[in-house]
């Protein structure tokens, strides 16, 4: 059996599903992403295009889910 399912049973999101509020992150008082699972990273591109559009990725290292919101 997997340690890591063993220690961080909460973690067993559907790919569909990712990033789960609740289980991957939170948001905290001022709006902020939060992470709770050790297995997610949020990260930052540099701005693009004209309008200077920023995207927030976040990565799940575990199941190699990736997520990217564009601001």
């Amino acid at each position: 059996m997997d340690f890591d399912i063993i220690k961080y049973p909460y973690c067993r999101v559907k790919e569909e599903k990712f990033p789960q509020k609740g289980k991957c992150f939170h948001k905290n008082s001022m709006g902020l992403n939060i992470k709770i699972c050790p297995f997610c990273n949020f990260s930052t591109s540099l701005p693009v295009s004209k309008g200077l559009k920023v995207a927030i990725i976040i990565e799940c290292s575990k199941f190699g889910y990736g997520f990217r919101i564009t601001e």
